[in-house]
């Protein structure tokens, strides 16, 4: 019998509330993360190499095809999306 792996991401929500910080749904990696916000904001990081998330990549071209990856991936787990997003 298999044992099945251990997963390699997880969903991130957040609700607005009083914090300031927009409603959104991210999707962590072992390396990436990648954040959609009801505003419309995207971020990305590499956390392997910018683990304080200085860099964001999101919309460079040659971030593009890990970013349509983190997307669709988040369009998975973020489904049905936190309430305001």
């Amino acid at each position: 019998r298999s044992v099945p792996s251990w997963r390699t991401d997880f969903l991130v929500e957040h609700v607005a509330g009083q914090s300031g910080i927009p409603t959104y749904c991210a999707v962590r990696s072992e390396r990436y993360l990648f954040v959609e916000y009801k505003t419309g904001d995207i971020e990305l990081y590499d956390v392997l190499d910018d683990p304080y998330q200085l860099h964001n990549h999101a919309g460079e071209a040659h971030w593009g095809p890990i970013e349509a990856q983190l997307r669709d991936r988040l369009n998975e787990l973020c489904s049905p999306a936190p309430p305001g997003f």
